[in-house]
């Protein structure tokens, strides 16, 4: 199938489910989350009343990283082999959990960049770099390599790739501050791309910094580094995200929430986390690098932006 006829039916499939299914305007308040949770009876992995099994607020020491004692670890935890509208359904009550809001550590010392790459037909590498921050020094690097259990659906990614990401960030032995995703935050029909998945999973502040648009629309930003447009919902007009210019000459970036983090705060840090003459900020350009490989002890990759992107 040549990429032109796989456009063809992504946007066809996409347009199916935006005039069948109908966006869901849900109230960020978990009494509403926590009673639409009733309907997907099973999916959550506990919790015998329906509600998100979240794990208890403890105030104490962060123990020493172990095997069996990961330093990053699901709050929220359900099962991944759902029909298609189960996993649509599942993303509208979710992203009634999404923060909105710049709820980080002061200061950020961990950015996360994570991206993910085909291994053959029935496999995915994801790979997550753990950078230091602002001098964005490669500090950590782990992948996970995991059986594909979804097939491939648009505006389902997470479904595909989050079990081998969220296996990957199981190994870090630090905690990210932030993670960037190079997926959809809000920007996403159901407004809970991968990006907001991960980071409501994880209850971790992220970031979505895609490399292309999925949904929402939005005027060319001029082609000045740092210049912004805003990215509208077509259904209602709402802002999902922003479209950003890193590179003079190179296309945008599609920036939208995650999770934890205001619009203003994302834009900001996508910008913190370049380095000079790259349109990708850091840690997703290394995470991508070695997401390509299937060996990650390799050098670290050239920095001409043109040899990855």
């Amino acid at each position: 199938m040549t990429i032109g006829n796989k456009r063809t039916l992504w946007k066809e499939a996409l347009q199916n489910d935006l005039e069948h299914q109908p966006l869901t305007r849900a109230k960020h308040s978990l009494e509403v989350t926590l009673a639409g949770h009733t309907a997907l009876p099973g999916i959550f992995s506990s919790g015998r009343d329906g509600s998100i099994p979240v794990a208890e607020d403890k105030e104490q020491e962060q123990p020493l990283p172990h095997p069996n004692n990961p330093c990053v670890r699901p709050k929220i935890t359900h099962r991944w082999n759902l029909s298609v509208e189960e996993a649509q359904q599942l993303q509208r009550q979710l992203s009634a959990l999404v923060v909105e809001q710049d709820l980080l550590p002061d200061p950020v010392r961990w950015v996360a960049g994570a991206d993910v790459h085909p291994v053959g037909k029935e496999h995915v590498q994801a790979v997550v770099c753990l950078l230091s921050f602002p001098d964005l020094e490669l500090v950590e690097q782990v992948r996970a390599v995991v059986p594909v259990s979804f097939p491939y659906v648009p505006g389902l990614l997470a479904f595909r790739e989050c079990p081998a990401v969220l296996s990957a960030f199981e190994q870090l032995q630090h905690t990210p501050d932030l993670a960037l995703f190079d997926a959809q935050g809000r920007a996403h029909p159901r407004h809970f791309g991968l990006a907001s998945h991960m980071g409501v999973l994880l209850d971790l502040p992220s970031i979505g910094c895609a490399k292309s648009r999925l949904y929402g629309h939005a005027p060319e930003p001029p082609d000045t580094p740092g210049a912004t447009t805003p990215l509208r919902d077509p259904v209602d007009g709402r802002v999902l995200g922003m479209v950003v210019r890193t590179k003079q000459g190179a296309p945008p970036l599609y920036v939208s929430i995650g999770h934890k983090v205001s619009l203003e705060t994302a834009v900001a840090f996508v910008l913190k986390c370049l380095k000079p003459n790259e349109r990708i900020p850091e840690p997703l350009r290394l995470a991508h690098h070695y997401a390509r490989q299937r060996n990650t002890k390799h050098q670290p990759p050239p920095t001409q932006q043109g040899t990855l992107f």
